[in-house]
């Protein structure tokens, strides 16, 4: 069988590159192609997520080991609303970020939202205090029903900027984390993205079926 991560689909958005990823680490007798998936109400969760949400749900409910928390320093505070703006182009692009968990009889689905109205929050702080204000923002998540990241923009008195973001592992790993904040940094300089062709979901649906 051949295993892909949440980072495979996010370093390989066509269909094309993900069926070369395949056909390089499957046999040649098993191949086998992931094609996009029909919409629908609910969509299966991965052998992955089901693992890492199990894993969160053991213990402390407000462990924030499975968060995935960083940021960019900005060299001068950004125009708000295009930002905002930019972050919400991004939620639009990327079916992840659109994403809640639900649980259906003991089954953990994931459901896709067609669209969220993200606002993002504005604070202040003492460029000293920079690693105790991320502190405050980074706060743990409730996986059943929530959307499962968070940005915040942090102001500094010498004009400097912290985009702060918190993102849980159940939909995103660290690399990918870094991709999204790289493209939202494109979008934001309204650069053009290569389109998306294949997501998560088409893959979860895809190990489903097999």
């Amino acid at each position: 069988d051949t295993k892909l991560t949440i980072r495979d689909i996010f370093s390989n958005p066509s269909i094309q590159q993900l069926e070369q990823l395949i056909n390089k680490y499957g046999n040649k007798e098993n191949r086998n192609v992931i094609l996009k998936t029909s919409d629908k109400e609910n969509y299966s969760a991965s052998t992955a997520q089901q693992r890492i949400y199990y894993a969160s749900s053991v213990g402390d409910t407000e462990s924030m080991l499975y968060n995935i928390a960083g940021g960019i320093l900005l060299e001068k505070i950004p125009d708000v609303s295009k930002l905002e703006n930019s972050i919400n182009e991004l939620i639009k692009r990327h079916s992840v970020l659109r994403t809640r968990f639900e649980l259906k009889e003991g089954e953990l689905l994931q459901k896709i939202e067609e669209n969220i109205d993200f606002k993002l929050k504005v604070s202040e702080a003492k460029y000293n205090d920079i690693d105790k204000a991320f502190s405050t923002f980074v706060r743990p998540f409730n996986l059943i029903g929530n959307i499962l990241y968070d940005f915040e923009l942090i102001k500094f008195e010498n004009n400097q900027a912290l985009l702060a973001m918190n993102i849980h592992h159940i939909i995103c790993d660290g690399k990918s984390s870094n991709t999204l904040l790289s493209e939202l940094c494109e979008i934001y300089n309204g650069e053009k993205l290569e389109e998306i062709n294949l997501e998560y979901k088409d893959f979860s649906e895809w190990e489903y079926k097999r």
